[in-house]
C-alpha cells in the first residue's frame, strides 16, 4: 500500500486550508486530552466524594480472649454506638458543641498529673460523659486536628496482671540425685541416736561441693511427726543451685504389722495385709489346699530370705507379694523404754486418769466410759473424756482390760498388760466415715492380748486401733471356739507374735490417716523416710 500525505489529503477534498506543522498538531491533541480528563475528573468527583454533613466513622475492634459470645456482645454495642453517633445532630463536621466540650477536656489536661495524662478522660465517671473528640496535645505544644474517639473505648477494659517472676529451674543430674539422696538417708539414721540439733556440713562429690543446712521440726502436737528438712546449696558456671528435701519420722504406727523378732513355729497362712510389712528376722509362710496368705502393701524384711513351710513349699511369689518384698534391709528396732510414757504418770488434769490396779474399761459412743475394779462388780465409776488428747494411763500392777466404742483421741497405757474383751471400735469408723477423728492407741510394756473365748464369745473379732506390745500379741486358746475372723483396723507392732490359727484368721487393714497422724503420744522410731524431694535446682544469680 502507498503512504497518503496531509497535503494531497486537502487537495483531493478541495478545502483550501492552510499547512499545519507537526508540532502544532501535537500541542492541540494534547490540550483537547487534557480538557477531556478535567471534564471527566468533574463529572466523577460528585458522585463518590462523601457528602458534606456525614462524618466517617472509625470503628476499632475490642478482642476479649476466650469469651467469643463477649466479642459478640461488643460489636452488636459498638454497631449501636455508630447508629447512635449518625442520628445524633452532627450537621457540620465540627459542630460549636463539640469545639466547647473539647475546649473543656484541654483544660482538663492541663490540670492532670502526670500518672494520669496518658488517659485525659479518665476522671469522667460515666462513659457517656467522655467527649467524642479530644484534643491531643501530650506529644507537642501545638495541638493536632481533634479526631474522632472510637466508640470501643467507651466498652469496659480488662487489667492484665504482670506475672510474678519465677526462679528458673534446671534438672538435677541422675548421679547428684543419687549422692544427696544416700547421704541425707546417712545422716538421718544418726540425726536421731547422736542428738544432733539443727546444723551445717559440706558435702564433696567430686569436683561438686554441696552445703547442706539441716533443721529439726518437732511434731506440733502429742498426734504429730517430727520432720528433717534439709537444704542444700551449690554453685555451678557462677550461679547458685538450690533444692530442698523433707523426711519424716516413721511411728510404729506406719506399720500394717511390724515384728521384732519373728518366731519360727509360726507362719503366716490364712492372713491378708493391707499396708506395709515389716520383720527384723526371717519370717515363714505356708500354704495348704490352695490357702495362702496375701501381702498387698510392701513388704521388708532385714532377713536375707523368706522361708517357705507347709505342703507346697514353692510358692508364686509375684500372687503372694501383691505390692512387692525387698529383703536385707535396715532393722527397725523397739525401743527399750518408753520415756514419754513415764513422763505422762507425772500427769495431772481432766484429760488424765492414772490407774494403779487391774481395771475393766467400757468405752462409750459419746466419748465416755465406764470402768470397775474387779469384773462381777456391779458398781460402775462413769468418767467423761473432756479434752483430747486423753490418756489412761496404768502402772505395773496395772491390767487393763478394754472393750466398746471409742470417740475422740485416747491413749491406753500400761506398764503391765492390756487384754481385749470384745469388739473395739470406733464411733466414727474411717471406713465409713472419711473425716472421722478417732484414734485410739494401745501400748503396753508387756504383751497385748486376746481374751479367752468365753469372755469375746464365738465369731469374728474387730479392733479398730493402733496397737503396740513391747513382748508379745498373743491369741491364747486356739482350740477353744469355731474358726473366725481377727479384724484389725490400724496396726501391729509387737515384739513377737503367737499363732491365731485355727482360732482366729488375721487380716489386718492399715488405717491410712496414720500416714500424717499418730495416736497421742503413740511410739516412734529412729527411723525417717522421705516424704518430698525437688528433684531440680532452682537456680540463683551470684
Amino acid at each position: 500500500m502507498k503512504r497518503i500525505s496531509i497535503s494531497n489529503l486537502v487537495k483531493i477534498s478541495n478545502l483550501t486550508i492552510p499547512p499545519i506543522s507537526y508540532k502544532s498538531a501535537f500541542g492541540i491533541s494534547v490540550l483537547i486530552h487534557l480538557l477531556v480528563f478535567l471534564l471527566l475528573a468533574f463529572l466523577i468527583n460528585p458522585i463518590e466524594a462523601p457528602h458534606s454533613s456525614e462524618i466517617p466513622l472509625v470503628i476499632d475492634f475490642l478482642s476479649m480472649p476466650g469469651k467469643e459470645d463477649q466479642q459478640v456482645t461488643n460489636k452488636t454495642e459498638t454497631e449501636n454506638n455508630n447508629q447512635a453517633l449518625l442520628s445524633n445532630n452532627f450537621t457540620n463536621p465540627v459542630p460549636q458543641s463539640i469545639r466547647s466540650r473539647d475546649e473543656i477536656v484541654n483544660n482538663k489536661i492541663k490540670s492532670l498529673p502526670s500518672d494520669q495524662y496518658e488517659n485525659p478522660y479518665a476522671e469522667f465517671n460515666d462513659p457517656g460523659d467522655i467527649p467524642e473528640r479530644i484534643e491531643h496535645s501530650k506529644f507537642s505544644q501545638t495541638n493536632f486536628a481533634s479526631v474522632l474517639i472510637p466508640p470501643s473505648l467507651k466498652l469496659p477494659r480488662f487489667d492484665i496482671a504482670e506475672p510474678g517472676l519465677v526462679p528458673a529451674k534446671m534438672p538435677m543430674s541422675k548421679r547428684h540425685e543419687k549422692t544427696l539422696l544416700k547421704n541425707i538417708n546417712k545422716l538421718a539414721e544418726k540425726f536421731h541416736k547422736m542428738q544432733w540439733s539443727d546444723t551445717s556440713l559440706t558435702l564433696q562429690d567430686r569436683k561438686q561441693k554441696f552445703e547442706l543446712q539441716i533443721r529439726h521440726q518437732p511434731a506440733k502436737n502429742s498426734t504429730g511427726l517430727d520432720e528433717l528438712v534439709f537444704d542444700v546449696t551449690t554453685k555451678k558456671n557462677g550461679k547458685i543451685l538450690s533444692t530442698q528435701m523433707r523426711m519424716r519420722r516413721l511411728a510404729f504406727s506406719n506399720f500394717a504389722q511390724l515384728v521384732d523378732y519373728w518366731d519360727p513355729q509360726v507362719a503366716v497362712h490364712n492372713d491378708e495385709f493391707e499396708g506395709r510389712f515389716h520383720t527384723n528376722y526371717a519370717f515363714s509362710i505356708s500354704r495348704s489346699k490352695g490357702i495362702g496368705p496375701k501381702f498387698h502393701g510392701k513388704v521388708t524384711t532385714a532377713a536375707v530370705e523368706v522361708k517357705q513351710q507347709g505342703e507346697f513349699p514353692i510358692i508364686d511369689e509375684e500372687a503372694i507379694f501383691i505390692g512387692g518384698i525387698e529383703t536385707g534391709v535396715n532393722e527397725i528396732r523397739l525401743p527399750k523404754t518408753f520415756s514419754l510414757f513415764a513422763e505422762q504418770s507425772k500427769l495431772t488434769g481432766d484429760n488424765v486418769h492414772h490407774i494403779t490396779g487391774e481395771t475393766w474399761i467400757t468405752f462409750n459412743k459419746d466419748g465416755s466410759y465406764f470402768w470397775k475394779t474387779t469384773p462381777s462388780s456391779a458398781n460402775e465409776n462413769f468418767k467423761n473424756m473432756p479434752g483430747e488428747p486423753f490418756f489412761i494411763i496404768g502402772d505395773k500392777r496395772a491390767k487393763i482390760h478394754v472393750k466398746g466404742n471409742v470417740k475422740g483421741k485416747v491413749l491406753v497405757y500400761s506398764a503391765d498388760d492390756i487384754i481385749i474383751d470384745d469388739d473395739l471400735r470406733y464411733t466414727h469408723p474411717p471406713d465409713k466415715f472419711p473425716n472421722s477423728d478417732d484414734y485410739l492407741g494401745l501400748v503396753s510394756e508387756k504383751n497385748v492380748e486376746i481374751a479367752h473365748p468365753a469372755i469375746t464369745g464365738a465369731g469374728d473379732l474387730h479392733i479398730n486401733a493402733a496397737m503396740y506390745a513391747k513382748q508379745w500379741f498373743r491369741v491364747p486358746n486356739l482350740y477353744g471356739s469355731d474358726e473366725a475372723t481377727l479384724y484389725i483396723y490400724g496396726s501391729l507392732s509387737a515384739g513377737s507374735l503367737t499363732a491365731t490359727e485355727p482360732r482366729y484368721a488375721t487380716h489386718i487393714y492399715f488405717d491410712k490417716r496414720l500416714e500424717t497422724q499418730r495416736p497421742p503420744n503413740f511410739p516412734m522410731t529412729e527411723r525417717y523416710e522421705l516424704v518430698d524431694c525437688e528433684k531440680e535446682w532452682k537456680v540463683n544469680k551470684n
